[in-house]
């Protein structure tokens, strides 16, 4: 069986390697090429605030504890909500909003990221 013990350096995949690498309290660093990231980089390049959850979370009930809005699934915008997974949505972002993102990867692991000081 291949082990990463040696090496201080560690590669993984997904939230069950981000979970185990913030359990042991390690630097992550994730790398999501999907629309969790590029959704992220154009709200905050508008001055939005992003707050990542994972689809197992309530989050309506988040961004009522922040004031924000919850994203929705992209085939729900307009009519449950303004933004979605898709960047495109946070090109007309008002600075300062702040947005609950869910996603299976990018949020979750950011989460998780959260955990590790």
């Amino acid at each position: 069986m291949y082990t990463q013990h040696p090496y201080r350096c560690r590669l993984d995949w997904g939230r069950n390697g981000v979970r185990q690498g913030a359990e042991r309290g390690d630097i992550l660093v994730i790398v999501d090429t999907l629309s969790f990231s590029t959704a992220v980089i154009t709200a905050v390049h508008s001055g939005g605030f992003i707050y990542p959850c994972s689809p197992e979370e309530d989050a309506a009930a988040l961004a009522q504890q922040i004031r924000g809005e919850a994203a929705v699934l992209r085939r729900e915008v307009p009519e449950r909500g303004r933004f979605s997974l898709s960047p495109a949505t946070y090109l007309r972002l008002e600075a300062g909003t702040r947005v609950v993102l869910a996603s299976p990867n990018g949020a979750t692991c950011s989460r998780y990221a959260g955990q590790v000081p």
